[in-house]
């Protein structure tokens, strides 16, 4: 496809007929039914991008530091988790859209788009984000939900599930 040299990180919007990817410092949309390319936003240092909605796409930039939000319609960055200390990488929302999961570090973590909070998943739920909670935390990468299920790249190389939904519910 043309305009897409050099993309990484292609993500599927909802509806299936668009693309969303990052090339050349931006976060670009291809529309395939029109065969259309847009550039939606300057991003830097991105760490990966998730659909949020039809409308909305989330990039974590700057080396995970931010995470914002860029409207399909209006498009402009939207900072809604700013100056992250975690540095999120791969995220990818749950079904609520006020939540998400991420990568930091070599760990599973949860993310609240409305308190701003960032957590560490554990086998009990969420906890802090901190060394005092890195025994218990998940080690893993790439994590994705679907129907219930939370699958994730483990450090040995194998993919793990998590069949309790409930994991990142709990206070």
């Amino acid at each position: 496809l043309s305009g897409t040299e050099n993309a990484f990180d292609p993500v599927f919007a909802p509806t299936g007929d668009r693309v969303a990817f990052i090339a050349d410092g931006e976060l670009r949309l291809y529309d395939m039914r029109r065969g259309l390319m847009q550039s939606l936003a300057k991003v830097f240092d991105p760490l990966g991008i998730a659909w949020e909605n039809d409308d909305a796409v989330l990039v974590a930039q700057d080396g995970g530091h931010n995470l914002a939000r860029v409207s399909i319609q209006a498009p402009r960055l939207n900072v809604l988790l700013n100056n992250v200390r975690t540095g999120l990488k791969l995220p990818e929302l749950l079904p609520d859209g006020a939540r998400g999961l991420a990568t930091f570090a070599d760990f599973l973590t949860t993310f609240d788009l409305k308190s701003g909070s960032v957590r560490a998943l554990s086998p009990t739920g969420p906890v802090r984000l901190d060394p005092a909670s890195s025994s218990i935390a998940i080690l893993g990468a790439g994590a994705r939900y679907s129907s219930g299920l939370l699958i994730y790249g483990a450090p040995d190389g194998s993919f793990r599930f998590v069949p309790n939904s409930q994991l990142w519910n709990k206070p």
